[in-house]
């Protein structure tokens, strides 16, 4: 509701308006070929059909332009973070020194 006053006189106005999601995407689902081939005559590029795939696969093979992506992720661990490796390093490395101090060889 609004309110205003011009000089003498006012004026009153009521109304309402509803905010609907609209999801366009999903309103049309009709792939429009003759646009897809358009956009990729425009661009350089080629447009293939679902019945073409041989072709498309052809296609990538050849182009020497299209280069391969490799990641390599490694990840380190620090040994003393691994804490039963350490447990049995330091309980071999007590009993060779209890060891070695019974038999008097220390």
């Amino acid at each position: 509701s609004s309110k205003v006053a011009l000089g003498d006189e006012n004026f009153d106005q009521n109304g309402r308006f509803i905010v609907e999601a609209n999801q366009i995407e999903e309103s049309d689902l009709v792939a429009r070929h003759y646009v897809l081939r358009a956009l990729a005559n425009e661009s350089g590029g080629q447009f293939f059909n679902t019945t073409e795939t041989e072709k498309l696969f052809s296609v990538l093979i050849n182009n020497k332009e299209a280069k391969g992506i490799q990641r390599i992720v490694s990840r380190t661990l620090s040994i003393v973070n691994l804490k039963w490796i350490f447990g049995v390093l330091l309980l071999l490395m007590s009993l060779e020194w209890g060891l070695r101090k019974y038999f008097g060889n220390y």
